[in-house]
This record gives C-alpha cells, sequence and structure tokens, in this order.
C-alpha cells in the first residue's frame, strides 16, 4: 500500500472509531440513568409603576405588541443582571433592580420552553424620565399604562403575567406562574415568616448602577 492510499484508510479507520466511541458514551449514558433535562430560554423583565400605579410599556419596533423592559439572560449572567443591562439598552438609564417579584413558567410554541423573572423596579424620577433615549432603534416609544386597558397594547399571556405581578407586588410575597397563571404555593412554616422574608420598602428608581 503507497502512501497516500494508507494516509486516506487511516484517516477513515480514526475518523470511524470516533464516531463510535461517540455512540457508547451516549448508550452508556442512557443505560446508567441519565434522562434528558429542560434547557429553557430565560428572560428578565422589569416592572415599573408611577405614582398613579400605571405600568411602563414599550413598544418595540420588531414586535406588534408593546412589553415591558427587558430581554433574554445571556450565558454566565444571572436573571437580574440581564434585567439592569437589558434596562440601559432599552431606555439609557441605570437603576437599582429590585426584589423579585414573579416567575413565570410559559413555554412558546415556536421558542420552546422558557423561563421569565420579573424584578421591581421602583419608580423612576423626572429627572430619569427626561433622560430616556432609545439608542439601538429597537424601541418606538414608551407609555404609562393603566392595569385594566393593557387588552388595548399587548397579549393575553403578557397581560396574565403582569397583572399577576401587580398582585404579587401589592401582596408583597414573590408570585410563581405557568403561562402567567398563579400556582398554589405552600403555607408558610413560620407564623409570620411571609412578612420577615420581604423587603422593607420598595426603592425608588435611582442611578447608583
Amino acid at each position: 500500500m503507497d502512501m497516500p492510499s494508507f494516509c486516506a484508510w487511516a484517516t477513515i479507520w480514526v475518523t470511524t472509531w470516533a464516531v463510535w466511541a461517540h455512540k457508547v458514551r451516549l448508550v452508556t449514558t442512557t443505560a446508567t440513568g441519565s434522562h434528558p433535562v429542560a434547557t429553557p430560554r430565560i428572560s428578565a423583565g422589569a416592572l415599573f409603576l408611577d405614582d398613579q400605579g400605571r405600568i411602563l410599556l414599550l413598544r418595540p419596533t420588531y414586535k406588534s405588541y408593546w412589553d415591558i423592559p427587558g430581554g433574554y439572560v445571556e450565558p454566565g449572567e444571572s436573571p437580574r443582571a440581564a434585567c439592569a443591562r437589558e434596562i440601559y439598552e432599552e431606555l439609557g438609564i441605570r437603576v437599582r433592580v429590585g426584589r423579585l417579584l414573579s416567575v413565570d413558567w410559559a413555554p412558546h410554541p415556536d421558542e420552546g420552553d422558557k423561563v421569565l423573572f420579573i424584578f421591581d423596579a421602583g419608580w423612576l424620577t423626572a429627572e430619569q424620565l427626561a433622560q430616556i433615549t432609545f439608542q439601538d432603534g429597537e424601541i418606538a416609544e414608551y407609555a404609562f399604562v393603566e392595569p385594566e386597558r393593557l387588552e388595548q397594547f399587548t397579549i393575553p399571556r403578557l397581560i396574565r403575567r403582569l397583572r399577576a405581578t401587580i398582585r404579587a407586588l401589592t401582596d408583597r410575597q414573590p408570585a410563581y406562574l405557568e403561562d402567567g397563571a398563579p400556582q398554589p404555593q405552600a403555607p408558610a412554616l413560620v407564623p409570620g415568616l411571609r412578612t420577615c422574608a420581604t423587603d422593607q420598602s420598595r426603592d425608588v428608581g435611582d442611578t447608583s448602577g
């Protein structure tokens, strides 16, 4: 066998062995009891309210409906950090993101499994509102909208999520949701735990980063 033929044969043999070894590892993993795990997309959003209880909504140029500030979490990033980053990218202001208000397990038919976090972002001062700028062309405008008028601005699953999140804010108890619907939660094991576990007060939006 000449050298070129030998090299070609060796390449085929090594490739075949590597594929076989990979399959063996897969079969071994399955045989030892491992199961597929969910790898959902994760997003984080911010709930801003004004002094009239209206919700800050944005009109993205790439969506057919209004949404709250927020977006997908990047690799190695926490949901809270992603929320703060998205606020800056979409509104051009830096705020301190407050406590978690809701977590929603909401698979999407086109996007697969999704988990959505909403954090309390407090109120924006008049100075901060004046500083809002849409830097990347993804946001066309913003508006403060009464909860009872959400149907005029956005989609049903987001309406359910936002209304449940506002209830969680009022109750001072984070809400677990599935497709925007609140799910039963276990009672506190220690009397008064619900009150003790909450934050002292909502933060007024600031620029402390």
